[in-house]
């Protein structure tokens, strides 16, 4: 890794921001067909289409198919119409995933939309800063603080509908802080390629690179959710028992 690309500090070319746009454009599309994907696991909107071997099968083909395609102009629909498809199968793969959550306890419902919803943030945060600068500094900060003080603000409010405890609210900053910076990097080498390289950045190989961060961030952010809707409810448990104990003994 070059170095000095990654804390590279000079003005986005009026070239390098139009392209970075055009990423996040297309990075929007992706986002939206995974979302309809897991929706459609969840909502069986066509009857047995659902997450499984065959849907992780077809986001592996799809994938394999992008990578494999060369990127030309003539080919670029082509081409986003198969990280579309890949966005797609992947929501549909985490399908059981989703079941487990929405089944683990009554605040299912709540964990996956706190997680979607700083997953949400984060991605509204850098599309609205990339189009906003052409700093890369202000575009870097704007979108950090905003993707933390925005998930700041969906703790507090999720809190309302279920408590979260401070380790979990901490660790979800953290897990957004992080990923911010993971996105901050990529999004440094995308601008350096379509500064430099002779083609210009193309949107839908720089597209996949944030939708992985994205699509990790999100089932990361469920998993530690989720593990502590498990841990109160084992303890609620326990406490259960205990009073049950108290009571045996008097």
């Amino acid at each position: 890794m070059d170095w000095n690309t990654l804390f590279n500090n000079s003005r986005i070319s009026a070239k390098g921001r139009q392209q970075l746009v055009r990423v996040y454009q297309t990075l929007g599309l992706t986002v939206a067909t995974a979302s309809a994907g897991a929706y459609q696991h969840l909502a069986q909107v066509v009857p047995s289409i659902g997450g499984g071997y065959m849907s992780i099968a077809a986001a592996i083909v799809t994938l394999v198919a992008l990578l494999a395609m060369e990127a030309r102009p003539s080919n670029l629909n082509t081409r986003i119409g198969l990280l579309a498809g890949h966005g797609f199968f992947q929501g549909l793969s985490i399908g059981p995933f989703l079941d487990q959550l929405m089944l683990a306890s009554s605040s299912g419902s709540n964990i996956l939309f706190t997680a979607l919803a700083a997953t949400a943030v984060m991605f509204v945060s850098f599309s609205l800063s990339a189009s906003a600068t052409d700093r890369r500094t202000v575009m870097y900060l704007l979108a950090l603080i905003t993707a933390i003080a925005s998930t700041f603000a969906w703790i507090n409010i999720s809190s309302l509908i279920f408590p979260i405890s401070p380790y979990i609210g901490t660790s979800l900053l953290l897990g957004v802080g992080i990923t911010s910076l993971y996105v901050i990097a990529d999004t440094q080498l995308l601008l350096h390629t379509a500064e430099t390289a002779p083609g210009g950045l193309d949107q839908v190989d720089g597209a996949l690179v944030l939708f992985s961060d994205l699509f990790q961030l999100f089932v990361r952010l469920a998993m530690l959710l989720l593990e502590q809707e498990q841990r109160r409810g084992e303890r609620g448990r326990r406490s259960d028992r205990k009073g049950k104990r108290v009571e045996r003994e008097f």
